[in-house]
């Protein structure tokens, strides 16, 4: 709603400091207004106005009662296909927020650092999004070695699962050659 409507809300916020005389009605508008102007909202805003339609789809659809399970790994490849677009095109949408007006004039290093940032933290969320945890093999792990601490496996598996450096990883092996290289030892323990 922010985003469709931000070139009004910003023209409210200026007429509010226009013509009002009472000094905190003034000051939200004012500060309300600053928000408006601020780069990294404005990154934000930008990003969750391509990204939560898709949300709110795959919500909406997924409410239903019909729980077919073909239907639900369709609503969920179409998700995923979404959200991979959306991840796509993280520079697209690094330069539509880039067209919005700011009250800072940025060095262009810092500008671009901070967009750098951005599309950095922004192609994580999608990743960590993708993210399908095997939870029938933990089930099965944890059927077999009742020993293990399912909460606990849980956990750390999803850390593995979400962070590139671990996925890619195949074999048991070099998973532990990585543990020992960059000293998570403790990080993950045996319990």
């Amino acid at each position: 709603m922010v985003y469709e409507h931000l070139e009004d809300l910003l023209e409210c916020m200026t007429e509010i400091q226009e013509e009002f005389t009472q000094p905190g009605a003034i000051s939200q508008a004012s500060s309300i207004e600053r928000m408006l102007h601020n780069q990294t909202f404005i990154f934000w805003l930008t990003f969750f106005h391509h990204l939560m339609p898709h949300v709110d789809i795959s919500y909406n659809q997924l409410q239903t009662k019909q729980t077919d399970p073909q239907f639900v790994e369709q609503v969920i490849q179409s998700f995923e296909a979404s959200v991979g677009k959306v991840r796509e095109n993280v520079n697209k949408i690094i330069e539509e927020a880039g067209a919005y007006p700011s009250n800072s004039e940025s060095k262009r290093r810092w500008k671009d650092d901070m967009e750098d940032s951005h599309r950095i933290v922004a192609i994580e969320i999608c990743d960590v999004i993708f993210v399908k945890f095997p939870s029938k093999h933990l089930t099965t792990t944890i059927q077999q070695y009742p020993g293990l601490e399912k909460d606990c496996l849980q956990m750390e598996l999803s850390i593995v699962y979400m962070r590139p450096d671990f996925r890619n990883i195949q074999c048991a092996t070099p998973l532990l050659n990585f543990f020992l290289r960059n000293n998570l030892k403790e990080s993950f323990r045996d319990n």
